[in-house]
C-alpha cells in the first residue's frame, strides 16, 4: 500500500466531538482536506441523542462516536463497496490542538490517500507499544493504535463486523467488572500515566503531585482501555494493524513519519512542562 494516487473507492472522514469542542477554523480545515481527497464528511456530536445511528452516542465516549460514524458512513455506500472496499478516516477533537502544528493535517491527508488493500483489510495509524503487555481472550496484546487520527480500509462486509466497544459496555460496568480483572501491572501502568510522578511523563493534562478527581480517573481508564484494545477488535473484524510509516512507504516516507512522531513527542513534552509550570505557580485549594 502507498499513499497518494489513491484508488477510486468511497472515502469518508468521520469527525467526532463532544459538544462544540472543535473550533470553527478546525472544522473548516478538516472539510478542506476531505474535499481535496474527494471524501464525504460525517460529523458526530456525541452529546446529541439520538446519534446518527446509535440511540446513545456517548455511552463509550469517542469510541461510541466512532461506531456511530462508522455505521452512518457504511449506510451511505452502495453494493460496490461490499467487495471493492472503502476507506474511513476517524479523528477526534485533539487532532490539531494537542499535536505538533501541521502534524494532524499531514496525518489526515496521508490516511485519506491510502490505497485499497490488495487482500486483507487494514487499520492504519500511529502504532506504538502497549506500556504493559495485556492478554485478553487468550490473545496477547503488545501494540495499540492512537485514536486521535486513524483509518480503516476494507470491504464493507468486514467493516460491518468492527466494534469499537462491547455491546452494552459502559464506564460503570467497566469500572465494576472489567478493570479489577485486568493484570495489576497493566492497571498500575495506566494509573501512573494518569497520575505521573515525573514532569515529562504521563497524560499531558495531568499535574504530578495532584491527584485526579474520581470522575476523570474512571473516564480516562475506560478510554485508554478501549484505545489499547482496538487492535484486538480490528483483528476480530479481519483487519491487520499497520503503522502509517509502513502504509505510506514511498521514497523516505517511513523515516519521515518516524521524524514527525519524534518531533510531536518533543512538542508534547514542551506543552506538558509549560502546563505543569503554570500549575505549580497557582495556589492549591485542597
Amino acid at each position: 500500500m502507498t499513499a497518494g494516487a489513491a484508488a477510486v473507492i468511497p472515502t469518508y472522514l468521520v469527525v467526532v466531538e463532544f459538544g462544540a469542542a472543535f473550533r470553527d477554523s478546525e472544522l473548516l480545515r478538516l472539510r478542506a482536506l476531505a474535499d481535496k481527497a474527494g471524501a464525504k464528511v460525517v460529523h458526530v456530536r456525541t452529546d446529541r441523542r439520538p446519534g446518527l445511528s446509535l440511540p446513545e452516542p456517548n455511552c463509550a465516549f469517542e469510541f461510541s462516536g466512532f461506531q456511530d460514524g462508522l455505521h452512518a458512513a457504511l449506510d451511505q455506500t452502495d453494493g460496490k463497496a461490499e467487495t471493492e472496499g472503502l476507506r474511513i478516516v476517524f479523528v477526534n477533537d485533539t487532532v490539531f490542538r494537542a499535536h505538533l502544528p501541521g502534524y494532524g493535517s499531514a496525518l489526515v491527508t496521508a490516511l485519506l490517500a491510502l490505497r485499497a488493500p490488495p487482500a486483507r483489510g487494514v487499520c492504519v495509524g500511529i502504532v506504538g507499544p502497549v506500556p504493559e503487555a495485556l492478554t485478553l481472550g487468550g490473545k496477547r496484546l503488545t501494540r495499540y493504535i492512537s485514536t486521535w487520527a486513524f483509518a480503516v480500509c476494507a470491504p464493507r462486509a468486514e467493516l460491518r463486523q468492527l466494534r469499537f466497544f462491547d455491546d452494552g459496555s459502559t464506564q460503570e460496568n467497566f469500572a465494576a467488572a472489567v478493570w479489577p480483572s485486568l493484570p495489576a501491572s497493566y492497571r498500575a501502568s495506566v494509573d501512573l500515566w494518569l497520575e505521573p510522578v515525573h514532569y515529562l511523563k504521563g497524560w499531558y493534562q495531568a499535574i504530578p503531585g495532584r491527584p485526579l478527581d474520581e470522575a476523570t480517573r474512571q473516564r480516562k481508564r475506560y478510554s485508554i482501555y478501549l484505545e489499547h484494545t482496538l487492535a484486538l477488535r480490528a483483528e476480530r473484524a479481519g483487519l491487520a494493524l499497520v503503522d502509517i510509516g509502513a502504509a505510506a512507504t514511498s521514497g523516505g516516507a517511513n523515516g519521515t513519519w518516524a521524524a514527525l512522531k519524534l518531533s510531536d513527542r518533543i512538542y508534547g513534552n514542551v506543552k506538558k512542562l509549560l502546563l505543569r509550570a503554570r500549575a505549580s505557580l497557582r495556589p492549591r485549594h485542597d
